[in-house]
Formats: C-alpha cells, structure tokens, sequence
C-alpha cells in the first residue's frame, strides 16, 4: 500500500519564537522597557482583578511605593527622627553623670 507524502509541517510556534526572542533581547539591552512591559502587564493584571483583588492590590502598591521612595531618599527620613541633644551644666542628667564620675575617681578599685 502506497501512503501519499504529506508536506512538511511547518512549526506553528517559530514566528512567535522569534519574536519572544528579539523581544527579550530588547528588554536586556533598555531597562526602560522592561518597566514600561511590566507596567503595562500590571495594569493589564489590575484591571482584569475582581473588586477584592483590587482593594489589596490599592494597598500592595502604595506599601511598595512608600518603601520605594524610602529607599530612595533615606536622608529626609533620618532627619525627621534625629532628636537634638542640649548640654546643659546644671541638668539633672548631668549630675547625675558629674557624681558617678567623682565617686569614680574618689574609689580606687581594691588591692588583693
């Protein structure tokens, strides 16, 4: 029995190998793009999200955000939680540290 000969099949996927491929290439060479794809995927994804999602995904983002901008610019952050320290000669604090030092210095430490 004779079987007729088929053409060959062309891979149905090639062309979009090819492209994911040039694609991806592209990503690695301007990280521009890569932010613009994943943002594009992002809002594609919050979109599509049902209401629920979409409430913690408010949230996710704007905890992101923060601590993004946290890393950003940490020096604004640390100035905010600086507390400023006044010397003062008479203040109970440094009495207190002027005594030790004194019973300090009076005390020689004993001979065994």
């Amino acid at each position: 029995m004779i079987t007729p000969k088929t053409p060959p099949k062309k891979p149905r996927y090639r062309g979009l190998l090819w492209k994911i491929l040039i694609f991806d290439i592209l990503m690695r060479l301007t990280p521009p793009l890569t932010f613009i794809a994943l943002s594009v995927t992002g809002v594609a994804l919050y979109k599509a999200a049902p209401d629920d999602t979409k409430t913690k995904a408010k949230a996710t983002f704007n905890s992101l955000r923060s601590k993004l901008s946290d890393w950003i610019k940490p020096e604004e952050k640390e100035e905010e939680v600086i507390d400023e320290y006044d010397f003062d000669e008479d203040g109970e604090m440094e009495q207190e540290a002027k005594e030790r030092q004194d019973k300090a210095d009076l005390d020689p430490p004993p001979i065994h």
